[in-house]
């Protein structure tokens, strides 16, 4: 008998975590400026202006080693989007009940949110390329 069955539904649960284990691994062990396996910013590459999420790969790589201001200096919209992104992608298993789950969806990812999520993100954007 096999431990996880390709068919069964703890099979890609399994999959995931040995996927973001050696993610964390290998952002851990390697600096992504020093590391040619790593992707560059496109944007970067041909106008030498930074996006939104230039520094995010360097900030993994600090804020796993426990440098947070190194990862802040990196990227900090990135620092503070991740606890959101982290409430997007876990409220429904972190909370059961229904109501508290609509109230999340509808209010903080709802459709208001996108937009001030997108402002905020354009707004950074302008503001690091003018500094």
């Amino acid at each position: 008998m096999e431990l996880w069955p390709v068919g069964s539904k703890y099979f890609k649960y399994v999959l995931i975590l040995v996927g973001v284990v050696f993610f964390l691994y290998v952002y851990k062990e390697f600096k992504p400026e020093e590391g040619s396996f790593f992707p560059s910013c496109p944007l970067k590459k041909y106008t030498g202006l930074d996006c939104a999420g230039c520094g995010s790969q360097r900030a993994i790589h600090y804020l796993l080693n426990g440098e947070l201001l190194s990862a802040w200096q990196m990227n900090p919209l990135f620092l503070i989007a991740l606890p959101y992104i982290a409430l997007g992608l876990t409220y429904k298993r972190i909370f059961k009940d229904p109501k508290i789950c609509l109230f999340l969806r509808d209010k903080i990812y709802g459709l208001k949110a996108t937009y001030l999520s997108l402002i905020v993100i354009v707004i950074f954007w302008i503001g690091r390329n003018l500094v």
